[in-house]
């Protein structure tokens, strides 16, 4: 579908899609004329990378050939199930990316941070996600209770 609209509309380089899939269905919200914002979780073997790669398209230079990553890849958006305050010294993995600022608040629905994985399969990248999406929530939300815990034990001893 990609390939046909950036043909239509005359468009170079890498684009995207923005769409919402249901079941077999799918409604186009809108054709971007650059890389998406995952566009590092598609990086091959390739030195320039794939935002090379589109910079030397949009100048005309196509590749003769890309290579795929040599693992599958993944990566997840996280969104506050509750509101929530980021810890003040947080210890974030290396697969999280896009990170809040220490003692920021994030309301219901607002993005945390963004979870990357890389495994042998497309099945096992999603379960790696699953598990890291998991630990991330359980970390911040332990983090807050144990502060909210805190709170209530400093607030006791100087109640009268």
């Amino acid at each position: 579908m990609l390939d046909a609209l950036t043909r239509a509309l005359g468009l170079v380089g890498l684009n995207s899609l923005d769409l919402i899939v249901d079941g077999d269905d799918f409604a186009i919200l809108e054709v971007n004329p650059r890389p998406g914002a995952n566009l590092d979780i598609f990086d091959g073997a390739d030195t320039a990378g794939l935002f090379g790669l589109h910079v030397a398209a949009c100048e005309g230079r196509l590749p003769r050939h890309w290579t795929p990553p040599p693992q599958a890849t993944a990566m997840s958006v996280l969104y506050a199930e509750r509101p929530l305050r980021v810890p003040r010294q947080p210890s974030w993995p290396a697969w999280v990316a896009d990170r809040p600022a220490p003692g920021a608040r994030i309301e219901t629905g607002a993005p945390i941070c963004t979870v990357l994985a890389a495994a042998s399969s497309p099945g096992a990248a999603r379960a790696a996600i699953a598990a890291r999406t998991a630990q991330v929530y359980s970390k911040l939300h332990d983090a807050e209770d144990s502060a909210m815990f805190a709170a209530a034990k400093e607030t006791s001893h100087h109640a009268p």
